[in-house]
């Protein structure tokens, strides 16, 4: 039986994504930046911790940002990374919330934010406790994980749609191995 609302639904998310993809063409960012990290030196106490402030610097007034964590520590074992992380999360480790575990991978996260340092500073492991992020200080210290944070700045125009989808692309492309894809 035909319904008209959902008859029309077709050509209607058609019209959607055409809008939407060509309001992606062409978007890219104003500028990349690359932090190098190693988890087992992170202070447990956030103060005077200089990458958050460089971060913070660096994105400025952007409110469109997308990162990626990346593992880079040349003989580390992904199959040791994620048991000691399943341990954290089942364990609700410093009662943290921790993100959902994926397919082992040297992509750790993908993510965007209209705060890039704050959300670092939470995927550090600094942040509030029940805030879904990585949680780095909390779980990964002895593995002595090196880390290599990837951000781009979008202009402040960028629509959100957009940089979900680009988020969304990312993360199909770079497959996490923590966290889950965007919205949509």
């Amino acid at each position: 039986m035909n319904h008209p609302t959902f008859s029309a639904l077709p050509t209607q998310a058609q019209s959607a994504l055409a809008n939407l993809s060509s309001a992606v063409a062409g978007v890219v960012p104003i500028d990349v930046r690359t932090w190098q990290i190693d988890v087992s030196i992170l202070p447990l106490e956030k103060d005077g911790l200089q990458l958050i402030q460089e971060v913070s610097e660096w994105a400025g007034k952007s409110k469109a940002c997308l990162y990626y964590f990346e593992c880079c520590s040349p003989s580390i074992d992904l199959a040791k990374v994620e048991r000691v992380f399943a341990d954290a999360k089942a364990h609700e480790t410093n009662d943290r919330a921790y993100p959902r575990l994926n397919t082992s991978g040297k992509c750790f996260y993908v993510g965007s934010s209209q705060s890039v340092a704050k959300r670092l500073t939470e995927h550090l492991g600094y942040g509030a406790k029940k805030t879904y992020a990585l949680q780095f200080i909390h779980w990964s210290r002895p593995l002595s994980l090196h880390l290599e944070f990837v951000c781009a700045k979008y202009p402040e125009t960028t629509p959100s749609a957009v940089v979900q989808t680009l988020e969304d692309t990312l993360w199909e492309t770079k497959a996490p191995m923590f966290g889950r894809q965007g919205r949509k």
